[in-house]
């Protein structure tokens, strides 16, 4: 029963006011309420009507004359939106106490590899931490004389340095297929990729061995860290027989190159500054590593060599929807040192030069810069929950080359060079790019299809 019904109804009990009395009453209340939505309504509110503002209307921001229906103000105190996470907010949530969940992948040279992944990492206190993976490669080929299919296994065990995990030190002895790490394709992307479009962006071997490794994160920004690796070196060659990706099943894969084999022992120390305001979706802030990698020499092993990389990337944003980011990645080994294969650097194609071929450019040394300017045409707010991102356009472009030589020369060089534009989620869940090489004026534009971000 409305409001106005009961009170008709009242007004007809015994004992109760007039019912004139309170029509009259009703009737002044709903010409107030009308008249005070107009004068809040009118361009100039209540100033229109010659009233002087008092302290607190003076400080209010100035009348447009506009009235914004479900604007920011619309729900006050009691908005049901008010605590909903922004994607800066968001970010991956480390659980709590142990999980058990499978594992899959899919790639060239193993086809489909299936086990279990079981780990425990708390976020506060002295107990120590682990990580296992226990996994079959079905389709992976090791010869004439042998059956298809190859044991893959991963175990780390981590211990704390200090209640707040700020210090850790990490033991790990693992055989897996591995690849360079300097491909700018995540695992699930990448798996994703080879599983319907038969397209695998990176490079096999077989990586068995253990490392020792210890980091420390002081002033909540910086990290230090050293590991030591010992490792045997195995190439695969075969790609996996009957594999086929769900859309272009009459394609070629492409080739798996050989890497040199052998055993490696290496020292890593790194130097890590973090100050991006999210890292999953970084608006703001720096993120810079810097890595020396020394091999053989007293430390035994078939290879010896220095490696240097320096990985330094900044974030900004100019206006609210509009974010900027770029990065420098140098590479680069001593004077005459043998660099094997799975050391080299190489750049060109997916997240590295978005209008080249993948991997066009390999060598000892490599320069990479990147830069990416976002503009946000359609945001996320409370007044559109359902969608968890908003929509945007990318203006890009992308300088480098990797190259032999014996020391580094890039001023004597001429690096690839393109540019193009995007378009995609604010957050780089889905994006695609069209990119165009600035170096010839006959190449084609180049499409790339991502569903995560390269740096």
């Amino acid at each position: 029963m409305s409001g106005y019904a009961l009170h008709r109804e009242q007004s007809r009990r015994p004992g109760k006011a007039p019912a004139k009395a309170l029509d009259a009453g009703l009737h002044a209340t709903l010409a107030c309420a009308l008249a005070g939505l107009l004068t809040a309504a009118w361009p100039g509110g209540a100033r229109a009507q010659g009233v002087a503002p008092d302290s607190a209307q003076a400080a209010a921001p100035a009348d447009t004359g506009w009235v914004e229906v479900g604007g920011k103000d619309a729900f006050s105190a009691t908005d049901p939106f008010a605590d909903l996470p922004s994607a800066e907010d968001e970010g991956p949530v480390r659980p709590e106490g142990g999980r058990l969940f499978p594992y899959l992948t899919y790639n060239r040279v193993d086809a489909y590899t299936l086990g279990l992944d079981e780990s425990f990492h708390p976020s506060r206190g002295w107990l120590p931490g682990f990580t296992t993976r226990m996994a079959r490669a079905f389709g992976r080929e090791n010869g004439p004389d042998q059956s298809d299919g190859r044991w893959l296994y991963a175990m780390r065990l981590e211990q704390p340095l200090d209640s707040k995990r700020r210090g850790n030190l990490g033991i790990s002895v693992y055989r897996r297929t591995d690849d360079d790490e300097f491909g700018q394709v995540g695992d699930v992307e990448n798996a994703l990729a080879a599983l319907f479009f038969h397209w695998d962006y990176k490079d096999w071997f077989e990586r068995e061995g253990y490392g020792l490794d210890g980091d420390w994160t002081f002033r909540e920004r910086w990290t230090v860290s050293g590991r030591y690796d010992q490792d045997t070196y195995r190439s695969i060659t075969e790609v996996a027989s009957g594999t086929r990706g769900l859309f272009r099943r009459s394609a070629d894969w492409r080739a798996n190159p050989a890497v040199d084999d052998g055993n490696l022992r290496a020292v890593t120390f790194g130097l890590a500054f973090d100050s991006r305001s999210n890292k999953k979706t970084p608006r703001r802030g720096m993120y810079h590593q810097l890595h020396v990698e020394t091999a053989g020499g007293d430390l035994g092993g078939d290879f010896g060599y220095k490696r240097y990389t320096a990985d330094l990337r900044a974030y900004f944003s100019p206006g609210p929807s509009h974010t900027a980011k770029v990065r420098a990645y140098f590479g680069t080994t001593s004077d005459d040192d043998f660099l094997p294969f799975q050391k080299t650097f190489a750049v060109g194609g997916i997240g590295t030069l978005r209008a080249y071929s993948f991997r066009q450019y390999r060598g000892r040394h490599m320069f990479l810069s990147n830069g990416d300017w976002t503009w946000e045409l359609f945001k996320r707010s409370s007044r559109n929950a359902m969608m968890k991102t908003g929509f945007a356009v990318v203006g890009f472009t992308d300088f480098g080359l990797a190259w032999d030589a014996p020391t580094w020369d890039l001023g004597q060089r001429r690096p690839a060079w393109d540019a193009g534009l995007g378009l995609g989620t604010t957050d780089e869940t889905l994006r695609v790019y069209f990119a165009k090489d600035l170096r010839s004026g006959s190449s084609p534009v180049l499409v790339t299809v991502r569903i995560a971000r390269s740096y």
